[in-house]
Order: structure tokens, then C-alpha cells, then sequence
């Protein structure tokens, strides 16, 4: 979106190829602020088996 500005935060410590989830800082022209984080799907396979038998996994 023109005018708009993302900015893509890995941790420091973190080789790109390694991310599977990054915080994202959205700055639309409108001025309004977004935040949202981005997860691969095998992170989010990975956390659903890590929540299985908990009220997080929402009984997957």
C-alpha cells in the first residue's frame, strides 16, 4: 500500500532462515498503527501438538 510503512522484527539472536514467527509494526497512511505476528505453518503445527490436552489447542 503506498504511503504505508512494515517494519518486520526478528529477534536479535535469530538466523532469517530459522524465523517462524516475526512481530509485525504497521504504520498506514492514515496514520493508524497495526501490530501483528506472523507464524509459518509448521510453527503453528509445532504449538498446536505442544497444547494438545489443554484449552489452547482448541481440541485438535
Amino acid at each position: 500500500m503506498e504511503g504505508s510503512q512494515a517494519s518486520f522484527l526478528p529477534s536479535d539472536s535469530e538466523a532469517l532462515d530459522d524465523v517462524c514467527s516475526v512481530n509485525v509494526f504497521l504504520i498506514l497512511k492514515d496514520g493508524s498503527r497495526w501490530t501483528a505476528t506472523v507464524y509459518t505453518v509448521a510453527e503453528v503445527e509445532r504449538l498446536m501438538n505442544l497444547w494438545v490436552g489443554t484449552d489452547e489447542a482448541l481440541d485438535a
